[in-house]
């Protein structure tokens, strides 16, 4: 039995990553007691206590803890009370409040079975630290009505069969075909949570994209669209971001659950491709057949995003854009074989302008792509490497250090035709399709072809595939005639 409430820690503070020098935590920390407890005029009157800590390296903690055991893993840098009642008997509470900083005895010994931070606050003397803190204690309500959430929300350990940090086998038997359009499918999409596949179709006079759940192999939504072929699929969480090539025409942002536009964000020629700030979803990025990439903004009230910036350094049109996995760089390829890495880094607090900052980092002109149309670009998981589909028989892994071609996969055939390929989540294998109606795999590491999938059965070429992101499981499309969608698992 204890006679205090447990303590609740926050999250660390990265200074680096926030770049900033006033860590400001910002957190939520509920504390599952009565409120009255904390309130209350009598005694014992509640005193909640901080204490601002940091991490020591494993050498430091190994020492430390024949001293100090378990305290021994911290660094102690300061600490703080708050009367929830004050001595004039007004609460504390439901207001920003500020609290003095103080230093962390010296040589302070535990004592067992005491906090050590209420025992420096009842009997210790307090040399004031060079800093405050600001904090707000208030009551919350609890939730009248809690809506159960669906079966299929829940990920469990054995849904998908590759374990987290698995390597991923590759898929070899064909266990689902679904339908596409009538003149096939251009492009395959796994939502992150692997639960959805987008596909953007063609049909005799509209071109539909369809949602089908992977589990269950129905389709959750058609959402019709009668202006030209969809060209990118960018999906996140629950939203389904969709590009559609068209002069004059919209991008449109539709919830997977509806049917219907949720934004449009105008364009003055074709939308080629699309991707969404990992760190901030709501900010979306474009480009397309003018050069230019703009950068949008889907939340507000409105039919229409906002556009916020608009970016040049392009000659070429441009096909692909996608961001490391902190949202802090942005990768974008043209059809003149250049790929620009740019800096776009987006505050958590919100800003009037959050992409103010946003700049050119650096242009990669590598020689041997010099006029060669890039399909797609990828980030390999490691975040040091870029996946590059060039559109002249060839596909390449660039190292983003020394911007230069590290690997070479060669055999799939694709010089007229936007085809894609894409990294197997773990990054050990390349997957490509190809005009011979066949999608190659190579090892991503060594460049050597360890699969070929012939019998897909297609007539024309494979254009679009995308591997599961939790399961062994890749899906291909191919664009002609009532060519269906397969799916391959391993077996």
């Amino acid at each position: 039995e204890v006679e205090f409430i447990l303590p609740i820690m926050t999250q660390p503070f990265d200074f680096k990553k926030k770049k900033s020098m006033l860590p400001a935590w910002e957190e939520l920390l509920i504390f599952n007691e009565n409120f009255n407890l904390f309130t209350q005029m009598e005694d014992p009157r509640a005193v909640v206590l901080f204490e601002v800590l940091d991490f020591v390296s494993m050498s430091v903690a190994s020492n430390n803890y024949r001293a100090e055991g378990q305290q021994g893993g911290w660094h102690r840098i300061a600490w703080a009370f708050l009367k929830v009642v004050g001595s004039n008997e007004k609460l504390n509470t439901d207001k920003k409040v500020r609290l003095q900083l103080f230093y962390p005895p010296f040589k302070y010994k535990p004592k067992p079975d005491v906090v050590d931070v209420f025992d420096w606050w009842q009997n210790l003397p307090r040399q004031a630290y060079p800093s405050t803190l600001y904090v707000t204690v208030k009551g919350i309500k609890n939730p009248g009505k809690v809506e159960a959430a669906p079966r299929d929300e829940v990920e469990g350990p054995g849904r998908w069969g590759r374990l987290k940090g698995q390597v991923c086998r590759l898929p070899n038997k064909q266990t689902l075909s679904l339908q596409a359009g009538r003149m096939g499918c251009m492009i395959v999409r796994f939502s992150p949570n692997g639960r959805m596949l987008a596909c953007g179709c063609a049909d005799k006079d509209s071109y539909p994209i369809l949602i089908y759940e992977v589990s269950s192999r129905r389709c959750q939504s058609d959402i019709s669209t009668r202006f030209a072929l969809t060209r990118v699929l960018c999906m996140y969480l629950k939203h389904c971001f969709l590009s559609v090539r068209s002069p004059g025409r919209n991008r449109m942002v539709p919830r997977l659950e509806s049917d219907h536009a949720e934004k449009v964000l105008p364009h003055p020629s074709f939308v080629y491709t699309v991707a969404c700030h990992p760190v901030q979803p709501g900010i979306i990025v474009t480009g397309g057949y003018d050069h230019v990439i703009r950068v949008w903004i889907s939340q507000g009230d409105g039919v229409y995003g906002q556009l916020l910036k608009e970016m040049e350094g392009h000659q070429g049109l441009v096909n692909s854009l996608c961001f490391d996995r902190d949202g802090i760089r942005m990768f974008s390829a043209d059809s003149e074989g250049v790929v620009i890495i740019w800096n776009t880094f987006v505050h958590e607090q919100p800003r009037r302008d959050p992409v103010a900052e946003w700049n050119l980092h650096h242009q990669v002109r590598e020689e041997e792509l010099r006029g060669v149309t890039i399909n797609c670009i990828q980030l390999h998981h490691g975040g040091r490497r870029l996946l590059v589909h060039g559109r002249d028989n060839t596909v390449r892994l660039m190292d983003l250090r020394l911007y230069s071609i590290m690997q070479r996969y060669h055999g799939a055939l694709n010089n007229r035709q936007q085809v894609r390929s894409t990294l197997t989540p773990c990054g050990s294998f390349v997957i490509a399709g190809s005009e011979d109606s066949c999608a190659y795999v190579w090892n991503a590491e060594t460049g050597d072809k360890v699969a070929v999938y012939r019998e897909l059965g297609y007539q024309n070429t494979v254009c679009g595939l995308d591997f599961h992101p939790h399961d062994h499981m890749v899906a291909f499309c191919c664009y002609g005639d009532n060519n269906p969608i397969l799916i391959y698992t391993y077996d």
